[in-house]
């Protein structure tokens, strides 16, 4: 309900996924984040970043996200392994406080 970090890891060893949160006064006091959700049985996770290129002028979903500022979005790809077979899930997350490169340059 505060300001805060959050991160997430995958471990292909255990196979999972765990997020991780920090309020604003944690990050501050250097405190341990603390995992706040964990989930089991995943074949595989991965992100992408969707992000404007101003070189290439035009918009591309990254692998990494290594830039200063936000993303225009989060993609989260995970397979779960079932029983017999493997499902997978997409979910993309807006984020709309971010702007696109292009908009940031005119400041």
């Amino acid at each position: 309900r505060t300001p805060g970090k959050i991160s997430y890891g995958f471990n292909p060893d255990t196979e999972t996924l765990t997020r991780k949160q920090n309020d604003y006064s944690g990050i501050y006091s250097a405190e341990d984040a603390r995992t706040s959700h964990r989930l089991a049985n995943l074949k595989s996770a991965k992100f992408g970043y969707y992000s404007f290129e101003p070189d290439k002028k035009e918009y591309l979903w990254l692998e990494q996200w290594d830039k200063e500022g936000l993303p225009l979005a989060v993609r989260l790809e995970m397979e779960f392994n079932k029983e017999d077979h493997t499902t997978t899930l997409v979910r993309t997350f807006n984020i709309p406080v971010a702007r696109p490169q292009e908009d940031n340059q005119e400041e």
